[in-house]
């Protein structure tokens, strides 16, 4: 297949699973905050068994170790849910076209004009059960919904990947399929 097509409406719940997608597979940053909360609850355990203090100094250890592993996941919910809502109100009902041939994906929203993304800005692909993540960079992406492909399928589109994006520095396509099929054996 030559050409690829899908036309895809805007969906506030594709949006959110690629951010939580990007934020679970992609990110570092919430690794490190988890290992930061586990650091202070360490301090925590460690500053109750060792230490004799009065129970008010007590409480404050346990409220910060227990603020720090609670607030910062908190923190990072709630600022994708905003950026999800945001996206919402700005897109509304957009019907965005995504055109993916070999030489390059071109992507076309109703209202906002059309840009042209050859495979050399393709940083990386992921596949999920129902989605395509396109990287573009480390925070950029592009979500091509699997049942919103027109023309084509995704068979095609994989193979397509496969062929056109750039080999990373070990002269391996970054692609990779993060769920297992279903034999139908």
């Amino acid at each position: 297949m030559n050409k690829i097509v899908v036309k895809s409406q805007y969906s506030k719940k594709m949006h959110l699973a690629f951010y939580k997608f990007h934020m679970f597979r992609k990110s570092t940053k919430i690794y490190f905050i988890m290992l930061i909360g586990a650091f202070t609850l360490y301090l925590a355990i460690r500053y109750s068994l060792t230490a004799e203090m009065d129970p008010t100094n007590l409480m404050i250890v346990w409220s910060l170790a227990i603020f720090s592993i609670l607030l910062t996941p908190m923190i990072m919910m709630t600022r994708t849910y905003s950026i999800v809502r945001q996206e919402a109100k700005e897109r509304k009902d957009t019907v965005e076209i995504l055109e993916i041939t070999k030489d390059r994906i071109l992507r076309r929203l109703e209202k906002a004009g059309s840009v042209a993304i050859g495979w050399y800005n393709v940083d990386s692909v992921y596949e999920t059960k129902d989605a395509f993540y396109f990287y573009l960079s480390a925070e950029q992406g592009l979500v091509v919904v699997k049942n919103d492909i027109v023309n084509g399928d995704v068979e095609s589109l994989r193979n397509m990947i496969n062929k056109n994006l750039r080999p990373n520095k070990k002269g391996k396509v970054s692609y990779k399929k993060c769920f297992k099929e279903k034999n139908n054996d």
